[in-house]
């Protein structure tokens, strides 16, 4: 048991961190955790950083100047998928709602018109079986 500490201590908590990173100066254990650093996806606005490009791009719509307003309230959002989790909270179940897409309309009309504009005739005459 007490070698697995020992290389746990090693590992994790090394008194000499060989592998630095040319850029910023931080070290690192081993070289896979430097490859890490060094791959990682750097915001250009901030010092966010992160190894998926997907996250890069949804962090970056913090420093967005576009804003997406709620038509039920004042609060404006940095991204649409933003505004539509928080416009889950104004949606009850008197609401007609699209189970296509996170949106919900007062009339059943309404509705309608989005579902054939948006989503064609046949999901249309399938939800609400018309012939």
């Amino acid at each position: 048991m007490e070698h697995l500490l020992s290389a746990h201590m090693k590992t994790l908590h090394p008194e000499d961190r060989p592998y630095h990173c040319s850029e910023c100066r931080k070290a690192f254990n081993t070289l896979n955790d430097l490859n890490t650093h060094v791959l990682s996806v750097k915001c250009k606005l901030c010092p966010y950083t992160t190894a998926n490009e997907y996250k890069i791009a949804k962090h970056s719509t913090v420093h967005s100047s576009e804003k997406y307003s709620c038509t039920c309230c004042d609060v404006e959002l940095n991204s649409c998928e933003a505004l539509r989790e928080y416009m889950k909270q104004h949606i009850d179940d008197s609401w007609y709602q699209c189970n296509q897409y996170m949106k919900a309309f007062i009339s059943e009309v309404s509705l309608k018109q989005h579902v054939q504009g948006k989503h064609g005739e046949g999901l249309l005459q399938k939800m609400f079986a018309m012939p």
